[in-house]
């Protein structure tokens, strides 16, 4: 390769790593409130009904009003 076709190349190739490197997720976020992924509202019991187990709920997204009233807004929506 010649040495005039080495520069553009080599340019070609950093843009390409630096804008793939700003792909990258930015670490764990904090639990802290107003935190982007923290759950808005007050979180819900939902109780299993008899004979089921317990509902798993993960510590860090307790399911709120918000977040049900969401979810059944998304499931329900016609993609037409």
């Amino acid at each position: 390769m010649r040495m005039s076709a080495r520069v553009p190349f080599a340019l070609l190739l950093a843009s390409i790593f630096l804008s793939a490197a700003s792909y990258l997720p930015a670490g764990p976020q904090s639990a802290a409130a107003g935190a982007p992924g923290t759950p808005i509202g007050k979180p819900v019991r939902i109780e299993a009904p008899l004979g089921l187990p317990a509902v798993p709920i993960p510590p860090d997204n307790p399911p709120t009003e918000e977040t049900i009233a969401l979810g059944r807004r998304l499931y329900y929506l016609n993609p037409s």
